[in-house]
């Protein structure tokens, strides 16, 4: 049991970053890179958007840094080896 929540941790870790590559680049509305960052979106945004109630995007000038997906990585990293 615990390896199973060891590699959907893992799992979840890649997917995050994916989601993070892919905020660097634009995206087509009308292509099948939508389809597969909206997917993307819909795993990650149910524990992204709490996390970024509490953590507010950090102000680098006019640019916003958002924070909470490395949270979210260092959080997962830690819980993985913790229990693995």
């Amino acid at each position: 049991m615990i390896e199973i929540l060891c590699y959907l941790l893992g799992l979840y870790a890649l997917v995050l970053i994916i989601r993070v590559v892919l905020s660097w680049f634009p995206i087509n509305p009308n292509g099948m890179g939508a389809t597969v960052a909206g997917f993307i979106y819909l795993m990650t945004d149910p524990v992204l958007v709490p996390l970024r109630r509490v953590m507010p995007a950090l102000r680098i000038g006019s640019v916003g840094l958002d924070l909470a997906p490395m949270a979210l990585f260092f959080l997962i990293t830690l819980t993985r080896s913790l229990i693995c």
